[in-house]
């Protein structure tokens, strides 16, 4: 939720390919995807996943790894968040 705030986003906003959910990120804001990382990061399947959402929607994606206890050591929200991972899906 704190994250949420931060990207003025959504919490758990499932994607859909023909009507079955294939992935639903930590936090979405635009075409940007965020997923909170505490113990293990995203993996390939989900990845794909995303992926495989993009190209069917024709729709370029960013997707952020940010570490919870990033998130929990910020008094306010930072300036810049820092990423573990960064991930450009792009179409074209």
């Amino acid at each position: 939720m704190e994250l949420a705030s931060w990207v003025n986003g959504e919490i758990e906003q499932p994607f859909y390919i023909d009507g079955r959910i294939v992935f639903v990120p930590d936090v979405v804001s635009g075409n940007t995807l965020y997923e909170v990382v505490y113990k293990h990061e995203v993996n390939g399947h989900k990845l794909g996943m995303i992926q495989a959402w993009s190209y069917y929607n024709v729709t370029d994606l960013d997707v952020y790894e940010i570490s919870a206890d990033y998130i929990l050591s910020q008094k306010e929200a930072p300036e810049v968040i820092e990423a573990i991972e960064h991930y450009e899906i792009y179409i074209n």
